[in-house]
C-alpha cells in the first residue's frame, strides 16, 4: 500500500474516533440537561418538614426543614474541599430530632483549613438548638475503600453511609441535608454551601472542539492523499 493511502487511512480512523468522542460530549450535554431539570423541579417544591422524621421518601435536591439539637461531639470534617482556591474542609454534624433515634446529617458549610483536614470543630460552633433549611442529597456510593488511619480521628474522604452509622453508633436517615437557611455572617460561622450551580458545563464546547480536530484530520488526511498522488503522477509524466 503506498503511503499516502496508509496516512490517509489513519487520518479517517483519528476523525472517526474525534466524532464518537464529540457526539459522546453531546450525551452528556443532555444527560446535564435532564439532570438540571429535575435538580430544578425539586428545588422549587414547597419545603419538606422532617423535624419528626420523612414523610414519605425524600428525593435528591428536595427542600428540607428540621429543627432538633446539634450534636457536636460527633460531628465530622469532610477533607480536601476547596473554596475559591483555599484548602478546607466541609463539616458535617448530626442533627438530634425529638422522639427521633434516626440521626440527621447537616452540612452545615465549609471552613478554611491549611491541610484541608484538620479544623478546631469548636470555632465552628453554632447554637445547640437549630432550625436547618437546605436540600437534600444521597450519600456517596459503598465502597470497600475506607478511610485512611492517617486521617485526623473526626476527618472522613467522602459520606459513606455505613461507615458513618458505625462511626456515630446510631441508625443514620438515608439522606443527608446541605444547610442553605440561614446565610452564613462572621467568621465564627462555615460558609454555607449553597444551592448547586445548574450549568451545562464545558460539554458543548468540547463535542465543537472534537468535531473540528475531526474535520483537520479528515480532510488534513485527504488534502496529503492527493497531493502526495499529483506528485507522484507529475514524476511518473517526467
Amino acid at each position: 500500500m503506498p503511503r499516502r493511502f496508509l496516512l490517509l487511512a489513519i487520518s479517517l480512523l483519528v476523525a472517526a474516533g474525534c466524532v464518537s468522542l464529540g457526539f459522546w460530549q453531546l450525551r452528556r450535554l443532555s444527560q446535564r440537561r435532564a439532570h438540571n431539570a429535575v435538580a430544578f423541579a425539586r428545588l422549587s417544591l414547597p419545603v419538606t418538614d422532617v423535624s419528626a422524621g420523612p414523610q414519605g421518601a425524600i428525593e435528591r435536591f428536595q427542600r428540607i426543614r428540621a429543627s432538633g439539637v446539634f450534636d457536636y461531639s460527633r460531628e465530622v470534617a469532610v477533607t480536601a474541599r476547596s473554596l475559591n482556591g483555599s484548602p478546607g474542609v466541609h463539616i458535617v454534624t448530626p442533627l438530634v430530632r425529638a422522639h427521633n433515634d434516626t440521626v440527621l446529617l447537616i452540612l452545615r458549610g465549609w471552613a478554611y483549613s491549611s491541610d484541608a483536614a484538620t479544623i478546631d470543630f469548636a470555632r465552628w460552633h453554632e447554637r445547640d438548638a437549630a432550625a436547618v433549611e437546605g436540600f437534600a442529597l444521597s450519600f456517596d456510593p459503598d465502597t470497600p475503600v475506607s478511610d485512611s488511619s492517617t486521617l485526623a480521628p473526626r476527618a472522613v474522604r467522602r459520606l459513606d453511609h455505613a461507615q458513618l452509622e458505625k462511626r456515630l453508633r446510631a441508625p443514620v436517615a438515608a439522606y443527608y441535608v446541605v444547610m442553605t437557611a440561614p446565610a452564613s455572617a462572621g467568621d465564627s460561622l462555615p460558609v454555607r454551601v449553597g444551592r448547586p450551580a445548574l450549568d451545562e458545563g464545558p460539554h458543548f464546547s468540547y463535542a465543537v472542539q472534537w468535531f473540528l480536530f475531526a474535520l483537520i484530520f479528515g480532510a488534513g488526511g485527504t488534502v496529503v492523499a492527493l497531493y502526495g498522488r499529483r506528485t507522484s503522477f507529475r514524476a511518473g509524466s517526467a
